[in-house]
């Protein structure tokens, strides 16, 4: 996934160590945190899911105008407990 765009959703970016970040970024990862210090809105995430390859969401919704909306998405990392944001049925 070298050169591939990472979203990082907030409050995982807040809450994880930079060493984390630092080691996608080694990896070769544009990594792209979210820091608004809330959750993103649905629409919020629309506007940045393009072109990403990996999200890393915290409780950002990942539902179908979500998961239709990334034209690159390979891999949909959830940061917490559970997937109650997360369409499961969308994401197959």
């Amino acid at each position: 996934m070298k050169g591939k765009r990472v979203l990082v959703g907030s409050p995982a970016f807040g809450k994880s160590s930079p060493a984390v970040f630092q080691r996608l970024a080694d990896a070769g990862l544009d990594v792209t945190p979210l820091t608004l210090g809330r959750c993103y809105t649905e629409e919020e995430v629309l506007e940045r899911i393009p072109g990403v390859a990996a999200l890393i969401s915290g409780l950002e919704p990942v539902n179908e105008r979500v998961l239709d909306a990334a034209d690159q998405l390979q891999v949909v990392s959830r940061y917490g407990v559970g997937f109650d944001n997360v369409d499961l049925e969308a994401a197959k």
